[in-house]
């Protein structure tokens, strides 16, 4: 079975490989492949002539939203997103879709849509979001301007600090550190460096609004735009006044109780370590989409530390999973320059000498124009635009045995 409007080549492979099923312009379903029906839990037969809203709770059903939801694909609008649905059992699916109207003549007759099972990998995703409210609930955060002019700060950093956000908006960085230190080259060259794009991590010592001493575990990352340009820095901290103080407390007491400052001292190492093994893992979220088929979705600026670490992520999980497609899908990374696309074509040919074939997916008209103008070599390199033809390029050149559902 095939799902009508769709060329036969393009139906076989995504009734192998892929969840599909076919829907009616308002919504009742005529036909589903085998991948969707035992994803959802139905048989088949139970699923023809039933509405899409079986699947979505009884509050959505009845929304506003999914109305007009309903509307847009009658219209013709092809819609892609990460949708919750239920299952037969009452049990939830994440699925990354597309809905895809099927017109004649300018009339919309049926809806086809196409999806993958992503529960696992949205669990995933959730868990990290929680882990990084986690961190914003006890960093203090902090954003400048590239030459130090105080933009936002949490309410950690205004706890810490003594402030009011309306007594440091617009204000310079300098306000924190000492006569000394601000009329220093070292302070200058630091703020010069960071609206270079350096980015910088350390002990700092600070001072609040009534004169007292603030130790910091802090690192500062500038943030560029499109074309490179820094337009924000973001500090990062944690508050270690009284860890540092209880170290020095202790340096001068007895001989345990120099243990204890030491173990102290060891506890909040451990800690940072693990803040830093989460913080990498969240940034280097390889993902599996199906057998021998793995995503990676990089967000942000990619420098040399980061690309090795990247590099012996993939090339680790693409040595324990066997895989030969991997997907790079760079629609988080602002910008591409000659230093970031060496780095990718390393990785690309690093994963080949193991026989894992990549392609590069998310890449916008800005960032093409871009590696274009500076003469990037991508030649035999997979590149698309989007992370859906990424994926069906990677279940073809995968070359699965395919069959038709009964």
């Amino acid at each position: 079975m095939t799902a009508k409007g769709i060329p036969e080549s393009l139906a076989l492979a995504v009734d192998q490989s892929l969840a599909w099923i076919e829907f009616s312009s308002d919504g009742l379903i005529i036909s589903c492949n085998h991948n969707f029906s035992e994803l959802l839990g139905y048989p088949s037969a139970e699923l023809i002539g039933q509405h899409h809203r079986i699947f979505v709770g009884p509050e959505d059903a009845h929304s506003r939203d999914y109305l007009q939801f309903w509307e847009g694909l009658n219209r013709g609008v092809a819609l892609t997103a990460q949708y919750k649905r239920f299952r037969k059992d009452g049990t939830h699916v994440w699925l990354q879709a597309s809905y895809v109207p099927i017109s004649i003549d300018g009339t919309v007759t049926t809806v086809i849509k196409i999806a993958s099972d992503i529960t696992e990998f949205k669990r995933l995703s959730l868990e990290n979001e929680a882990k990084m409210r986690a961190i914003q609930s006890t960093m203090s955060i902090v954003e400048f301007s590239p030459e130090g002019q105080i933009i936002s700060a949490n309410d950690v950093f205004l706890r810490a600090t003594g402030y009011a956000m309306e007594e440091i908006k617009g204000r310079h960085h300098r306000m924190f550190v000492s006569k000394l230190e601000q009329d220093s080259h070292a302070y200058k060259g630091f703020w010069q460096a960071l609206a270079q794009g350096q980015f910088c991590r350390g002990e700092f010592r600070r001072q609040g609004k009534q004169g007292q001493i603030i130790d910091l575990e802090a690192c500062y990352q500038p943030i560029a735009d499109d074309s490179g340009k820094v337009i924000k820095v973001i500090k990062f901290a944690y508050d270690v006044t009284a860890q540092k103080q209880t170290v020095r407390d202790e340096l001068q007491a007895s001989a345990v109780q120099r243990d204890q400052a030491l173990m102290e001292a060891s506890m909040e190492l451990e800690r940072r370590i693990e803040l830093d093994a989460v913080l990498e893992e969240v940034s280097t979220p390889i993902t599996p989409l199906w057998d021998k088929l793995l995503m990676l979705p990089l967000v942000g600026l990619i420098d040399s530390k980061r690309s090795e670490k990247i590099m012996d992520k993939v090339l680790a999980d693409v040595g324990s999973t066997g895989a030969r497609e991997l997907i790079i899908d760079i629609s988080g990374v602002a910008v591409v320059d000659t230093d970031t696309a060496g780095r990718l074509i390393s990785i690309i040919k690093a994963v080949s000498l193991m026989g894992c074939q990549t392609a590069i997916s998310g890449i916008s008209p800005q960032i093409a124009k871009t590696m274009t103008l500076l003469g990037i070599n991508m030649t035999g390199i997979r590149t698309t635009g989007t992370l859906m033809d990424a994926i069906i390029g990677a279940y073809e050149r995968l070359d699965l045995t395919l069959s038709k559902c009964s």
